[in-house]
């Protein structure tokens, strides 16, 4: 994350993508017609300098999986659509390349009964469900990109953050919702006290929306959103397989940014807490591999009782 950086107003690029649904009502597997039990939401970050490099990645990945393609040949990559040989191939390209990964992998049950929900609701925010997966992610996106960059540069540099079209998904909300959120940090008043954003590394005009098809970046979100949903939902996408998301290792952010650094709770977070007698052994299979039930928090203590 060290190239000479592109005069562009920003050092890096945060590319956000996610798996899953982010329907709230008649949940997976109550209602097996119903949505998907988790929704995962991914974040990969590369500096400004390799901002044109990514544009050679997916086509080196989709020639590495050639065949693998649904009938008619591909210009973007789609992991579900993908044979699980070919999944791994392109998981272990992905850890090759020089990105940081995070993961935001939220229990939908869980969440909708835990204790802060009710105020969550009351954002008035009509998709405050996925506005609110966005908060911890950036959480952990500009800690790495302020921490990356002072050692890099010497000083707080700012990211652009490309999200995946969705339906319904507005920029202008979610600057909005951002725009609140600010003002909670400044006044002290943030409902949940454990988090924040670093607020020197971003900037409204650095947030941005594209089509997956093209955004090389996003189709690299789209790895690692997908390879954490395979691991943990059981019901959208057969038997849980944590393979995909445990090749992603060697690239999954870490505080500090080291080998022996923590990745519970900064690279993969669980939302709203680790549960695993909620789930299949196989669904927590994945979240214990990378560390929990320890778990990175900012502020500190690293591990504090999750509801003060």
């Amino acid at each position: 994350m060290s190239d000479t950086v592109q005069q562009s107003g920003y050092h890096y690029i945060a590319y956000v993508d996610e798996a899953g649904d982010p329907g709230l009502k008649r949940l997976r597997p109550e209602f097996p017609q119903g949505s998907s039990e988790w929704f995962v939401l991914s974040g990969v970050v590369v500096s400004a300098a390799n901002e044109m490099a990514v544009r050679d990645w997916i086509p080196e990945m989709l020639e590495a999986t050639r065949g693998n393609q649904k009938p008619g040949r591909r210009a973007d990559l789609h992991f579900r659509a993908m044979n699980d040989n070919h999944k791994s191939i392109a998981c272990a390209m992905l850890a090759s390349k020089p990105v940081r990964c995070f993961c935001i992998c939220s229990h939908k049950k869980s969440l909708l009964d835990w204790p802060h929900s009710p105020a969550l609701h009351a954002m008035g925010n009509r998709d405050w469900f996925y506005s609110f997966l966005t908060r911890y992610l950036l959480e952990r996106v500009t800690h790495f990109v302020a921490d990356n960059s002072k050692k890099t540069h010497g000083e707080i540099k700012r990211v652009k953050v490309v999200y995946s079209d969705r339906g319904g998904l507005s920029v202008g909300q979610m600057t909005a919702y951002y725009d609140k959120l600010k003002n909670q940090s400044r006044s002290g008043r943030t409902v949940l006290k454990r988090g924040r954003i670093i607020w020197d590394t971003f900037h409204h005009s650095l947030l941005h929306h594209a089509n997956h098809k093209a955004s090389a970046g996003l189709q690299l979100a789209d790895i690692v959103a997908s390879s954490f949903f395979r691991a943990c939902d059981q019901h959208n996408t057969g038997d849980c397989n944590p393979s995909f998301a445990w090749l992603l290792r060697g690239k999954m952010a870490r505080v500090p940014d080291k080998k022996d650094g923590e990745i519970s709770g900064y690279g993969v977070k669980l939302l709203p807490e680790y549960k695993p007698d909620l789930w299949l052994p196989i669904q927590s299979k994945i979240f214990s591999d990378y560390g929990y039930p320890k778990e990175w928090w900012d502020p500190v203590p690293p591990t504090p009782p999750y509801f003060k």
